[in-house]
């Protein structure tokens, strides 16, 4: 699944649990506002904020981690073979890259089919040519060994995306199932969703201090 829609679901969970959350606050009291122990608001956004921000963050963290596992791995099974004299394993990994993502592109765009993407063989398809329609440039042809890598590239990033929408869905529900069952005319809201707001500033703040200082 998209990013996109990954985020417009769990945006979508958010909200629904926003009216529902406020609904069963207001309906513990009785419909009467006073009995409350914040304002009906808070209780909608406990439910929301606990939607979003574990979804949101595990979301952040796996699409951070995950190019990085799949280079890791897809880096050591490259053969020697694979990489020429005078270049380096990370140049060879640089086309694996691009070759992978030109692949993703040629299915979006209906110039090949998956099944027509995993019969592909270095040398008699025309390779570079198909990325090339498709705004990938490639220095040369498209080596045996960095096609086989690409599609294996390729394949693990499908997977753990399908992977971390399926997790991230599940955050996102599980967060509103607890948020919503802990509602109650008693249940301190206000202090919780200040407490989430600070966390989540902090956090922020955190990224932005180590995005700028290189780490």
């Amino acid at each position: 699944m998209p990013v996109f829609w990954l985020i417009l679901l769990v945006l979508i969970i958010a909200a629904v649990g926003y009216v529902l959350g406020r609904r069963r606050a207001l309906a513990s009291a009785g419909s009467d506002q006073r009995v409350l122990h914040s304002l009906p608001s808070y209780y909608g956004w406990n439910v929301a904020l606990t939607v979003m921000t574990p979804a949101f963050g595990l979301m952040f963290l796996w699409l951070l981690v995950q190019p990085v596992w799949i280079d890791g791995r897809i880096a050591d099974q490259l053969p020697e073979s694979a990489i020429p004299e005078g270049t380096s394993q990370s140049l060879v990994m640089s086309d694996v890259r691009r070759v992978s993502n030109g692949l993703g592109l040629l299915v979006q765009q209906g110039f090949l089919s998956e099944d027509e993407v995993s019969d592909l063989i270095a040398g008699q398809s025309e390779i570079r040519k198909k990325l090339g329609d498709v705004g990938v440039a490639l220095g040369s042809d498209v080596a045996p060994d960095v096609l086989v890598a690409a599609k294996q590239y390729r394949e693990l990033a499908n997977t753990g995306s399908t992977a971390m929408s399926v997790v991230v869905l599940l955050v996102a529900l599980g967060g509103f199932a607890l948020a919503y069952l802990v509602t109650n005319k008693d249940f301190r809201a206000r202090n919780i969703v200040e407490l989430g707001i600070l966390l989540v500033l902090i956090g922020a703040a955190s990224i932005a201090i180590l995005t700028t200082v290189g780490i």
